[in-house]
């Protein structure tokens, strides 16, 4: 989820939210690492963890019921509704995208947050 808000704040009129730092996986915002953990907390969201074809894992987030609730409340406010096309865009782009595309992405465009990486992606 990281370097997918990273490359949609990058690449859309919604940037600067978070502040990224180079990471062993790509950039980092421990805001953002909070704010995901808020919205497990209260039930909005919920992760899990699947296997990859590769033999590894991959962790999933998903919206809840709950969380499903709230959009469409929000969906009926006209103040969130580019937000929301901005979400949905978000989920076009990259939805089901592996780690290794996003970073291979993430690195050729934004190539400072390669500096620490540990991902071996060649």
């Amino acid at each position: 989820m990281q370097k997918i808000i990273f490359l949609f704040e990058q690449k859309s009129k919604v940037s600067g939210y978070y502040y990224y730092q180079a990471a062993d996986y790509g950039p980092f915002s421990w805001q953002l690492a909070s704010d995901l953990e808020f919205l497990k907390s209260r039930g909005l969201m919920m992760e899990r963890l699947r296997p990859r074809r590769d033999g590894g894992d991959r962790y999933v987030l998903k919206i809840t019921d709950k969380g499903s609730d709230l959009v469409k409340r929000l969906v009926a406010d006209s103040r969130w509704k580019k937000v929301l096309e901005a979400i949905e865009k978000l989920k076009i782009d990259y939805n089901g995208k592996d780690l290794t595309t996003l970073l291979r992405e993430v690195y050729q465009d934004y190539p400072a947050y390669a500096v620490r990486s540990k991902a071996n992606l060649y």
